[in-house]
């Protein structure tokens, strides 16, 4: 029975309530022990050092008393949660540090709930219908999922608890949305249109303002030729985009609707489709292949022209290099992944993003592919093209190869995938063309952006969309207006429609009115004419917008950002901290600002712009920056040495997934271990195992010759 004494049930998704093995509850009566003790479980992962609790829950208070009412607060929680009695005790603390016991006797709805997307994400569908097994774990999360993550809980004068609070709902929330908008759309195509119609409803009720689940709605009505309900479907849309973010419905809807209006719809088959936007079809359809695109954390907004014209190409398929060409932030990247999204169907073996921005020669491009296809290099007769292309060749896959500009004397090896893999398309974005007759060039550019005399329809403006839609989410109060609407267009055009620079215009509405980031765009760009002429004018903008943004930071938040730039390919918040002692709380705040992406799992993504920006800053901020080169290679190759352990003991599939997960900072820290002579730590990290997954094995280790000079 000791076990079950201390037994705890978490439930945060919907509200805060904990329960007792005996099913009573626990009530923590101060909002801070609340808010602690909440904290600690969602970030169990690792230990957190006092000082940094206390920046998060009395950052105003004098040190000594801060450190007191930590002390009293943790000595409250162990109290209430009967840390005191038999079992496994729940925290562990030092003096200098606090952690959650992962290994307590507990269980948590948001460890359930992502746990229960994992298996669906892992599981390898077989037959051409829907996976009955991943629909019922879907099922299980979105019943777990009750509503926003300790909905209505704010801790006063505590921002940076807040805004940790907000990236948790905000998370949670829209793998929630995606669950409910897979049940619908898979609901319809075997029919189901209750059910359908109950997780399309479901959505509305969490975000009213998710114009997709509007339209899955009205389709069901549709389908089933319920013209009448499908109109003021379409009409409550309408008013509650107005009535919210004072915006018109998107043209996909407007297209929708006209359809109905225009007599376009059959009882039982539904309207012609809108562009970019799928029937539901009334029988199933192949299941989506498998694929390994990053997950998206905001809606996609706008490129519907784009969409339609790629997707073309890609049903056709007599394009095989498609490359999308434009200036870093213009949106190359959520694009190439939207448009792979929407095509899954198309491609039976799977869709496979590769990004390519820490790879550093050609010849290091085989192993990167296959290590994103999961391909084992395991013949040493065989060059790792030679392998490579064998494991292509019979596969219907799309491969998105992402920022290759660094890259583009790999046309030899392009050029042969396609001639040896009738099957596979290639995906390419790039700030510069291959320049090869084979190829299909997509010149992308910024979202479209109103003039001043289409005030009255700014609102159907994707530029205009997407600030909206990303100032709304950090000011709820946030809408577009008649008072509003001149600045926003005025800082969407002195942005060229840039999503990034847009983006990271909108995080500072908090701080600024719209009259403001205007006026202080307007005042850098002006700047920028003379101190910049080396910069060409497509980019001049987005480094006024990174400027800005820059200067909003405080000291210690500069240099934790320029810190971060020595990751490649994403960073885990315990590398963070162990690198560039960034807590989860800090981590959190350039989240916030839109300067880092919150990729979920505990890791973090830096867009490659903001990247180099911030690199080009280190030096400065940081004499000793060649410390934190170092330690970054020091961790990894230490990292890769615990995996082969792994490896060859009783955690194969684990540790090949944690390298998998870090390559390119493997591949970096590899690097700079080479050009720095960390001879014993090189050494230590080549140590291979006898028997391995061999995903990652080429793809980590080091060329010979590189590894000899």
């Amino acid at each position: 029975m000791a076990a079950l004494v201390n037994h705890l049930r978490f439930q945060y998704l919907g509200g805060k309530q904990i329960h007792r093995y005996d099913g009573s509850k626990l009530h923590l009566r101060g909002i801070k022990e609340q808010g602690l003790l909440a904290y600690l479980v969602m970030e169990s992962r690792q230990a957190h050092s006092r000082e940094a609790i206390m920046g998060l829950f009395w950052p105003e208070m004098p040190q000594a008393q801060a450190r007191n009412n930590l002390r009293v607060t943790l000595a409250r929680i162990r109290k209430n949660i009967g840390d005191d009695q038999e079992g496994r005790p729940f925290l562990h603390s030092t003096r200098r540090e606090i952690a959650f016991n992962q290994r307590g006797d507990y269980w948590l709805d948001v460890s359930a709930f992502q746990s229960d997307i994992q298996r669906v994400r892992k599981h390898q569908h077989q037959g051409d219908t829907a996976c009955t097994d991943c629909l019922k774990v879907m099922s299980h999360a979105v019943a777990l999922y009750k509503g926003e993550f300790m909905a209505g809980f704010h801790v006063p004068g505590c921002a940076a608890f807040d805004e940790w609070l907000l990236v948790q709902r905000e998370h949670l929330h829209i793998q929630a949305m995606e669950l409910l908008e897979q049940l619908a759309h898979f609901s319809a195509q075997t029919g189901d249109y209750k059910s359908a119609e109950v997780f399309a409803r479901r959505q509305i009720e969490l975000d009213p303002l998710q114009e997709n689940a509007h339209r899955q709605l009205i389709q069901v009505f549709c389908v089933q030729g319920q013209r009448s309900a499908a109109l003021t479907a379409f009409e409550k849309c309408r008013q509650i985009l107005w009535e919210e973010l004072g915006v018109e419905p998107e043209n996909e809807t407007a297209l929708l609707h006209n359809q109905i209006l225009a007599g376009e719809i059959d009882s039982g088959s539904g309207p012609r489709p809108p562009a970019g936007t799928p029937p539901i079809p009334s029988r199933a359809e192949p299941a989506p292949a498998p694929h390994n695109l990053p997950e998206s954390l905001t809606p996609f907004i706008g490129r519907e022209h784009e969409l339609e014209q790629m997707g073309r190409r890609l049903t056709e398929g007599d394009y095989r290099i498609i490359t999308i060409v434009g200036p870093g932030g213009i949106g190359k990247s959520r694009l190439a992944m939207q448009i792979a999204r929407e095509n899954l169907h198309l491609f039976s073996d799977g869709v496979y993003f590769i990004p390519l921005a820490a790879v550093q020669a050609v010849e290091q491009i085989p192993a990167a592919i296959a290590d994103a296809l999961e391909i084992a290099f395991s013949n040493p007769e065989q060059s790792s093209q030679e392998q490579l292309l064998e494991a292509l060749r019979s596969r219907k896959l799309l491969l998105i190869l992402d920022n290759m500009e660094h890259l583009l004397t790999s046309v030899d090896l392009l050029l042969d995938i396609i001639r040896q893999a009738p099957e596979v398309t290639l995906l390419l974005t790039s700030r510069e063309r291959l320049d090869i007759q084979s190829e299909d060039l997509y010149h992308l550019r910024g979202l479209p952006v109103p003039v001043l005399s289409e005030l009255e329809h700014a609102s159907r403006f994707a530029a205009v969309r997407l600030f909206t839609d990303r100032a709304y989410r950090l000011h709820k109060s946030f809408k577009l207006t008649p008072e509003n609407v001149e600045p926003i267009i005025r800082i969407c055009r002195l942005l060229a429609g840039a999503p990034l620079a847009i983006e990271l215009a909108a995080s500072w509405i908090r701080d600024h009115s719209c009259e403001e980031l205007a006026d202080a765009i307007t005042q850098n760009l002006d700047l920028l004419a003379v101190t910049y002429r080396d910069l060409p004018p497509r980019h001049r903008s987005m480094r006024a917008i990174f400027d800005h943004s820059w200067h909003l930071l405080g000291t210690t938040q500069q240099t934790l950002l320029a810190s971060l730039s020595v990751f490649r390919g994403g960073l885990s918040t315990e590398a963070a901290d162990s690198i560039a002692g960034a807590t989860p709380v800090a981590l959190t705040s350039l989240s916030f600002k839109s300067l880092l992406h919150n990729a979920g799992s505990g890791r973090y993504d830096m867009h490659e712009l903001i990247r180099q920006f911030a690199e080009e800053r280190l030096a400065s901020l940081l004499p000793d920056h060649d410390l934190v080169l170092d330690k970054h290679s020091r961790y990894y190759l230490e990292m890769v040495t615990r995996q082969n352990h792994r490896l060859r003991g009783s955690s194969p599939i684990e540790a090949s997934a944690r390298l998998h997960t870090d390559i390119d900072n493997i591949r970096t820290a590899w690097t700079r271990a080479v050009e720095r002579g960390f001879v014993a730590e090189l050494e230590a990290s080549r140590a291979r195992p006898s028997k391995h997954p061999p995903s990652c094995s080429t793809a980590v280790t080091p060329s010979p010759t590189r590894s000899r000079s």
